[in-house]
């Protein structure tokens, strides 16, 4: 199945942007204390995403059981996660940031078959996660 030319130029253009972003937080962390550049990063990204979601009209949470889960696993997995990387990245080099970062749903994978009873991963789950 080929992709059509403006979804192929979209995912180059993604990759191309995705693949600098390690390198331009090296560098951010030069300059910016590193919790900092993560909260200013966070910041852009909300500035966009606040408006796309309402524009769309998504639908939010309504319990505040739902809100407190997505604030809990956002602070965790965004808050926590980029400031400790870029913390770190000013000690290793943006490459192997990038490596280490990319091994991300490996952890996932893991953390799943020990945490999450119903979640076991079995050689069948992984190769079928592979084909989806």
């Amino acid at each position: 199945m080929a992709l059509a030319p403006f979804t192929l130029f979209v995912w180059v253009l993604t990759c191309a942007i995705w693949s600098t972003v390690w390198l331009f937080i090296k560098l951010g962390v030069r300059d910016v204390p590193p919790v900092a550049f993560a909260v200013f990063r966070m910041s852009v990204a909300l500035a966009v995403l606040i408006p796309a979601t309402l524009i769309r009209a998504t639908p939010l949470p309504r319990t505040r059981a739902e809100w407190l889960l997505i604030a809990s696993t956002g602070f965790v997995l965004l808050g926590v996660n980029y400031a400790l990387l870029n913390w770190g990245i000013q000690f290793i080099s943006s490459g192997l940031t990038a490596v280490l970062q990319a091994t991300t749903p490996v952890f996932g994978f893991v953390f799943a078959h020990l945490l999450l009873r119903d979640e076991k991963m079995t050689v069948w789950k992984g190769w079928r996660s592979r084909l989806a």
